[in-house]
């Protein structure tokens, strides 16, 4: 009997060690089978070893992500790769107080995962964990934890926006090396960042203004239960200089005219729109239009008293025979508006080469009215009209 029980023992011992599936859940272990299919036999089991040699508390994780990755990384991407990005956010879960408290199902989708959109595949989560656990040592709050990752990265990395950067959806190490990197280029870093010392994130963006002036992509934060809006530039939280243009997308039926956000795990037919390789569906994403019209809405209400019948006027600056379609002749200057009285009612300063070409200063007039627009030691009459476009470029 005793020798029949250890025998059994055994079996058991045996088939847990060899069966990759044994501590995950039976929906991620079927979606790996099915697409094991498409594998040959050498990447199957290379697959299925990884999970099995995998710490218990991570081969949930490792499932996933094998469960839900782009084909092209389920067919390709480096074991060892994977294996420590899911060691280091694992790490951060222990480490970081607001990491513990995040739910298993946000931690898989929007932790966990090693990439954002098609950006090169590399293993950024080791760096960053050792870069930001310095700063954020004596941090328990994730409001703060956000705040001082906003503020400090810049420094930490080195990488300003820039048009001339190699292209636009640089992964970190590429940004880093050259310093310099597009809207989408700055959001990969911001959401790696927050990725690896525990922070749910993903990025959100439009493919197209409704001016047609172009896309944009920027971040978005996971904090006790809700999605909020963040930029790689430091701003408040849920607040930034797109969202009137977001609001322009009310009603809109046109794909272009949308905002999306990115997320791991498929929800719906929707991918997430990538205007470099817009052929490109394999990442999926969700429409989030309507959420960001109701936050402008809600942002507008508690700034609308005394708003009736303003208009807004766009000011840019540049250098003397500066193209405004070239981001590098951007220059930044303070700028004072006096009405017709000279009193002063405004100002504000121009924005400079490192901002987002689809980002600028803009001030809220009465309709119909003069005004002087004093930058430098020159000055520029205008005159306000609700009835065509308010833009005006300084060139100094």
């Amino acid at each position: 009997m005793k020798k029949m029980f250890l025998l059994a023992t055994s079996c058991l011992f045996f088939v847990a060690c060899n069966n990759p599936y044994a501590n995950v859940s039976k929906e991620l272990s079927e979606t790996i089978e099915k697409r094991m299919d498409s594998l040959d036999i050498s990447r199957s089991e290379e697959i299925k070893k990884s999970i099995i040699e995998a710490p218990e508390e991570q081969q949930e994780g490792l499932a996933y992500l094998y469960a839900y990755m782009p084909q092209a990384d389920f067919d390709t991407l480096s074991v060892s790769l994977i294996k420590e990005n899911v060691a280091y956010a694992y790490k951060a879960r222990e480490v970081f107080p607001w990491a513990k408290d995040v739910p298993e199902d946000v931690f898989l989708n929007d932790v966990l995962p090693y990439a954002s959109m098609d950006e090169t595949r590399e293993n950024w989560r080791p760096e960053f964990f050792e870069m930001l656990s310095p700063v954020l040592k004596n941090t328990t709050d994730v409001y703060a934890a956000v705040d001082t990752i906003n503020k400090v990265l810049k420094d930490l990395v080195k990488v300003e926006y820039n048009t001339k950067r190699n292209k636009p959806n640089q992964s970190p190490k590429e940004s880093m090396s050259i310093n310099m990197a597009s809207c989408s280029g700055l959001s990969i870093l911001l959401t790696d960042a927050l990725r690896a010392v525990g922070i749910p994130s993903r990025i959100a963006g439009t493919p197209m203004w409704i001016t047609n002036e172009g896309n944009h992509n920027w971040n978005e934060v996971w904090i006790n239960g809700e999605w909020l809006l963040i930029e790689y530039y430091p701003a408040p939280l849920n607040d930034a200089w797109f969202l009137p243009r977001c609001a322009a997308f009310e009603g809109q039926d046109n794909p272009d005219h949308q905002v999306y956000a990115t997320t791991f795990k498929p929800v719906s037919e929707q991918h997430f729109p990538m205007v470099w390789n817009e052929e490109d569906h394999s990442i999926p994403g969700v429409k989030v239009t309507d959420r960001y019209v109701k936050l402008y809405k809600q942002n507008q209400l508690a700034k609308s008293e005394g708003t009736q019948g303003e208009v807004s006027v766009v000011v840019r600056g540049f250098c003397k025979g500066g193209n405004p379609e070239v981001s590098a002749d951007r220059r930044s200057v303070d700028v004072i508006i006096l009405d017709e009285n000279n009193d002063q009612v405004a100002k504000g300063q121009t924005r400079n080469s490192n901002a987002d070409m689809n980002d600028y200063l803009v001030f809220n007039l009465a309709d119909n009215k003069k005004y002087t627009i004093l930058f430098g030691n020159q000055k520029l009459e205008i005159k306000t009209d609700s009835q065509k476009e308010n833009e005006y470029n300084l060139y100094f």
